[in-house]
C-alpha cells in the first residue's frame, strides 16, 4: 500500500485528513468526502469526491487528473488491504490488534511490500 500520513479528522467529523509521504504529491492534506460505487454496469466503477485542505495547493488541469487517478488507485489499495485483513476501518490509539496494543499517534503507514 502506498505510504501515507493520517493528519488529522476534519472538524465535527469522522472523516480523516491524509497525505502521501512520498511522489508528486507528496505532503498535499487530502480526504475523501464521499466514496461510492457504481454497479449498474458489468463492471465495479468507484466515485470519489475529495478535498484539499492546503488552499495554496494549485493543480493544473493534467495534475489534477495525475492525482485524481492516484487517489482513485489509493482507495484501491485500502479496499484491498482492509479486504484481506478483516477490517477496513483506521486502527484508534491503544486499540488491540490481536495480543498487541497499537500505542501509535501519527498513523504513519509503512508497509512491506
Amino acid at each position: 500500500m502506498r505510504q501515507h500520513t493520517f493528519i488529522g479528522k476534519v472538524p465535527d467529523s469522522d472523516v480523516h485528513i491524509l497525505s502521501f509521504s512520498d511522489g508528486e504529491f507528496k505532503d498535499i492534506p487530502f480526504s475523501f468526502d464521499t466514496v461510492s460505487f457504481d454497479t449498474s454496469s458489468d463492471s465495479l466503477v468507484v466515485k470519489f469526491e475529495y478535498t484539499i485542505w492546503d488552499e495554496s495547493t494549485v493543480l493544473t488541469e493534467l495534475s489534477k487528473k495525475v492525482f485524481e487517478t492516484e487517489l482513485g488507485d489509493f482507495i484501491m489499495e485500502v479496499l484491498k488491504y482492509g479486504a484481506k485483513e478483516g477490517n477496513l476501518g483506521i486502527i484508534r490509539p491503544s486499540e488491540h490488534i490481536g495480543d498487541k496494543i497499537d500505542n501509535r499517534t501519527n498513523y504513519t503507514f509503512k508497509l512491506n511490500p
